[in-house]
């Protein structure tokens, strides 16, 4: 019912660790959506056509496959997670903004790349750090909530792009959106210090403070 409902909203913004991992997957997709302006850069831009518009459209999934292979190899855990998730989305916004200055096909399928990569890290990291934090009775309403967030970002990062894309360009929108990623993140980081903090403890220091 409406109270479960509830339950969950509260638990969410209660919760600094899990309300700024929400807030930062929203940042990023609202702003640093490039993939609908692909096409334009492909033929007005990098001149590429039609095949360069394939090889843009399978560069950040093909980042996110090294980094994704990379991280399921490890033999140990991650550290300091907070720090690098902060990190990969700065990342995210930097490698946006630098796609949206390049001229050059080399450097935009390396900076797309980029953004994969980094999109796939910090896709993990906050996916494990709000599993972790979630109590299991509110685990289901939690995800539910995050939902909005995932599935709202990008569709209205689309829009934003579009709209400023109309009114100064296309590499504008794209540039903006990236630096301004990467400025919110910031903000983020400074105003929820448990998330620059945030380690996950390894198993041997969790079981001695149990």
């Amino acid at each position: 019912g409406l109270n479960a409902l509830f339950d969950g909203l509260r638990f969410v913004f209660r919760t600094p660790i899990i309300s700024s991992t929400m807030l930062l997957d929203f940042v990023a997709t609202l702003f640093s959506s490039a993939r609908t302006m692909l096409p334009i850069f492909a033929s007005d831009i990098l001149g590429v056509g039609a095949v360069g518009y394939g090889w843009l459209a399978t560069a950040d999934s093909m980042g996110a496959v090294i980094a994704g292979s990379a991280l399921a190899t490890r033999a140990e855990q991650l550290r300091r997670q907070g720090p690098l998730l902060l990190v990969c989305v700065v990342v995210y916004g930097a490698a946006t903004a630098f796609f949206g200055l390049s001229t050059i096909f080399a450097v935009s399928f390396l900076m797309l790349m980029l953004v994969g990569a980094a999109d796939a890290i910090s896709t993990v990291i906050r996916g494990t750090v709000r599993q972790l934090s979630t109590p299991d009775a509110l685990r289901g309403r939690m995800t539910s909530v995050n939902m909005m967030f995932f599935m709202g970002g990008p569709q209205l990062g689309e829009l934003e792009a579009g709209l400023v894309a109309a009114a100064f360009g296309v590499p504008f929108a794209i540039v903006s959106g990236g630096v301004a990623t990467v400025l919110l993140t910031l903000l983020i980081a400074w105003k929820f210090p448990v998330l620059r903090r945030y380690d996950t403890p390894t198993p041997l220091a969790a079981e001695a403070s149990a």
